[in-house]
């Protein structure tokens, strides 16, 4: 996947990104072929193979750019507890459950599995007061891994609990505050 800073570039990879998406709403992702993202974003095959190596690469862009996204708006709170960053975390893939559910139903929810456990880990260990930080990334890894896990089928099953009550019994498995993560702002 190309990683820069080129304007035009970057335009390309959302738009071939968008057209995937696009196309993933009247196809499945494996009837979907590179001619028809192309077609549809109105750029070459070789544009697309410079700015992605696969299909996958270009849900992952999307997931990426998710994922930056919830990166940002997290460096917003303050000092947050295992149930305020899970109920954090609850309501961003509650505002994006349409895109998830779209991956569930063509079978690439381990995108966003492996996407988030690179993310979290990074966003706990920045934000995580330097006395209570966490070092165990296999710790890390099942934080995240659960909190996704959790949120997966939740929009699998249409469940609709509220991001509150989900974060409480996500906490319940570390105790009340058995971690406190600082990132700037107050939740």
């Amino acid at each position: 996947m190309y990683i820069g800073n080129n304007p035009s570039a970057l335009r390309s990879q959302q738009e071939l990104s968008q057209a995937l998406l696009s196309l993933m709403q009247q196809y499945t992702f494996q009837e979907v072929t590179i001619t028809m993202i192309c077609q549809e974003a109105q750029l070459s095959r070789q544009t697309f193979y410079q700015m992605f190596t696969s299909k996958e690469d270009a849900i992952r862009f999307l997931i990426r750019a998710s994922y930056e996204q919830f990166e940002n708006e997290l460096r917003q709170y303050g000092k947050l507890t295992v149930a305020q960053l899970a109920e954090y975390t609850f309501l961003f893939f509650d505002r994006n459950r349409d895109f998830v559910t779209l991956l569930l139903h063509n079978h690439l929810h381990f995108l966003l599995l492996e996407e988030f456990q690179s993310v979290l880990p990074h966003v706990v260990t920045m934000s995580l007061n330097s006395s209570e930080a966490i070092q165990d990334q296999a710790v890390l890894s099942f934080l995240s891994g659960g909190l996704c896990s959790m949120i997966l089928y939740q929009i699998e099953h249409q469940t609709q609990a509220q991001a509150h009550q989900s974060a409480i019994a996500f906490s319940r498995l570390f105790g009340e505050n058995a971690i406190t993560l600082q990132t700037g702002g107050n939740i």
